[in-house]
């Protein structure tokens, strides 16, 4: 239904002026509607559409097409649906999405880029789905499979299969009812690794460190311990490293402290985000 609409609405006027010359629009919106099919995954129309919850029946068809696959937000420019401030999953404007979804994550980026991006997110905002989205793949994994192995027991007491959860937190968009816990643990634990640190008195320490191949310590230290711009071994030891792994054309964030950690069952911790090993709670 959603693609029949997407091939509808790009026939209209207003977007003509985007077609290739000498080839039919109708035959241009055909083929880019066929390419996102394939690219993308396809989904089953909503057993059930509730109605009522907007103003608008195909808004309401959105709605509830978003929450049964678990999409982790819709983005639209639809006044309707932006006025829904409690949709679930959440509804962003086209501007607010690119930046959430898109921008976070740019492979145009060097790692002092990066490592600026995954600070800001976790202390500016407190956004740790941002944040998780900068950090490398194996990592991802690392840091879940630690905190899930570290708290196995608990986890089997209410029905989760650890490993298994593992696996479904290190996605770059995790839809899963421990994310909230865990993410708010991820936080804390940066938060209590990294006392006082804000970007406002926190800077890059010049140039990145060369760990091995691929691999890439950013330092942040505190500017006021830096009055006469010379840094110094002693200034380094202090400030706040980030190790960060190049792949697939693009940094990305593998671990705080020296060393990136490796998955496994336990993994190998070399460096974590200093994870609080406190139960889940009630999930």
């Amino acid at each position: 239904m959603l693609l029949d609409e997407l091939e509808r609405v790009l026939l209209r006027e207003k977007f003509a002026k985007y077609m290739p010359p000498n080839v039919s629009p109708q035959l241009t919106v055909q083929r880019y509607v066929q390419r996102v099919s394939a690219a993308g995954v396809v989904y089953p129309d909503p057993i059930v559409v509730p109605r009522g919850l907007t103003r608008d029946p195909d808004d309401d068809y959105l709605l509830a097409f978003a929450a049964s696959i678990g999409a982790v937000g819709i983005i639209s420019g639809d006044k309707d649906l932006l006025s829904l401030s409690d949709a679930e999953p959440p509804i962003f404007s086209p501007r607010d999405g690119i930046r959430r979804f898109v921008t976070s994550t740019s492979v145009a980026s060097g790692p002092g880029e990066v490592a600026v991006r995954f600070a800001e997110a976790i202390f500016e905002r407190g956004d740790a789905l941002d944040a998780w989205r900068l950090v490398h793949p194996e990592s991802r994994l690392a840091f879940a499979q630690d905190w899930c192995y570290n708290n196995h027991l608990l986890l089997q007491q209410q029905g989760y299969d650890p490993r298994r959860e593992a696996n479904a937190l290190a996605v770059p968009l995790p839809n899963h009812p421990l994310w909230i816990v865990f993410a708010a643990m991820q936080l804390q634990s940066l938060r209590e690794a990294w006392p006082g640190f804000s970007l406002d008195e926190w800077g890059m320490a010049g140039n990145t460190r060369i760990l091995g191949p691929g691999l890439e310590i950013v330092v942040f230290i505190r500017q006021q311990d830096v009055p006469s711009g010379q840094v110094v071994k002693e200034q380094i030891l202090a400030g706040r490293p980030l190790v960060m792994r190049h792949s697939d054309n693009r940094w990305w964030v593998a671990g705080v402290s020296e060393l990136p950690p490796e998955p496994g069952w336990p993994p190998a911790r070399g460096d974590r985000l200093g994870m609080v090993e406190s139960g889940p709670g009630n999930v």
